[in-house]
């Protein structure tokens, strides 16, 4: 990904983490670690690591192509240690916009996928194995190419810093509501999937709500609709560009 002139500010970094509200800050992540390990080995790892068992909505890879040109950029025009934290804390607020694995898939009368998890921590759609393994390969693969196309677009309009962060984190999220993660509780979702108690219903739809949320409040669009039940029926889109209405008000409550 080619980085071009960019602006960095603390302001910018403090109005993108305004606009993504109560996310908690994954265990691992903490300031002034990711633009040193970025080109060190181990850095994929690592970075998994930081909150384990959770769907990153922007690849890894994403991530450090972004902040490798972005320190390339800043080390040319000899910037200083106050930039490399500002990078820092802006791919800090990129990086912890994730979702549990275990809960991350869908089922349907034509299709399952899970995204592949511990044992510890069972899948609630489907065994990731077999079709439903393999289709978690192939959108993982559509998603990277969606998130990293909207941050390459956004880089040739010329946007600052925070501005490609949020394009990207607007596309995976997209994605991820359109074509990847069902919500548990929906109608044509619950009786195929293999979590289907109540409470797992709920607790993964309003955490899906979240991802909506967060959407929403970075400035992407939002479908009209009047339906807010949890249970209203999923509708599978790869090429989701907005998300669907709320479910149960607008904030999944």
């Amino acid at each position: 990904m080619a980085v071009e002139e960019m602006s960095l500010t603390a302001k910018s970094v403090r109005s993108l983490s305004a606009r993504l509200g109560k996310v908690a800050n994954p265990e691992g992540h903490t300031d002034g670690e990711w633009v040193s390990a970025f080109k060190a080995q181990g850095f994929e790892g690592r970075y998994r690591k930081a909150q384990a068992g959770q769907d990153e909505l922007v690849s890894t890879s994403s991530i450090r192509e972004l902040a490798r040109g972005m320190s390339k950029k800043l080390k040319d025009r000899g910037a200083g240690e106050p930039a490399a934290k500002l990078l820092d804390r802006a791919i800090n607020e990129l990086s912890r916009v994730r979702f549990p694995t275990g809960m991350s898939g869908f089922a349907t009368r034509d299709a399952s996928m899970q995204h592949p998890t511990s044992p510890k921590q069972p899948g609630a759609f489907a065994l990731a194995k077999g079709d439903a393994g393999k289709l978690h390969s192939q959108l993982d693969l559509e998603r990277r190419a969606k998130v990293t196309a909207a941050m390459e677009a956004a880089v040739e309009d010329g946007a600052d810093l925070v501005s490609i962060i949020e394009a990207g984190l607007k596309a995976g999220i997209a994605y991820t509501l359109g074509n990847f993660t069902a919500p548990l509780a929906a109608s044509n979702v619950r009786p195929f999937a293999r979590s289907t108690t109540v409470t797992a219903a709920n607790t993964q739809t309003r955490m899906r709500e979240n991802l909506k949320r967060i959407f929403v409040e970075l400035g992407g669009p939002q479908q009209a609709g009047t339906d807010h039940a949890m249970s209203r029926p999923w509708v599978r889109n790869d090429t989701a560009r907005s998300v669907s209405p709320f479910r149960n008000g607008p904030r999944g409550k």
